[in-house]
């Protein structure tokens, strides 16, 4: 696990810790040593859509075997989708989205649903 302490203080322990940085993320260097630029072979792509009834804050991670997206109620009405993926994967990876936002936007109860899951 990692322990975090906030400027003011404060310490929480937890499992599991997700820098979401970027691509040359300063939490990954300061916690594992890496280099501070390298090309890691990987594309990301982030992007806001509309979407009616999605509860704000609400996040959905799914894991492929050539990447991973997330999804995330950013406001009322707003829905954050950010994606990684192999480069040599690109193609897939792209129809995949674009499979997932056709259904996703045609049926809002759907996004609900894998939101909440």
């Amino acid at each position: 696990g990692y322990w975090i302490t906030l400027c003011g203080g404060r310490e929480y322990r937890f499992r599991y810790l997700i820098a979401a940085d970027g691509l040359h993320s300063s939490v990954k260097r300061l916690l594992c040593g890496a280099p501070k630029h390298r090309d890691s072979g990987r594309v990301g792509i982030q992007f806001i859509f509309e979407s009616r009834g999605v509860p704000p804050s609400v996040i959905s991670l799914h894991f492929l075997p050539y990447g991973y997206f997330g999804l995330c109620g950013v406001s009322s009405g707003l829905v954050d989708l950010s994606a990684v993926c192999d480069a040599g994967f690109v193609q897939a990876f792209r129809g995949d989205m674009s499979a997932l936002l056709a259904r996703l936007s045609s049926d809002d109860a759907l996004l609900r649903s894998q939101m909440q899951s």
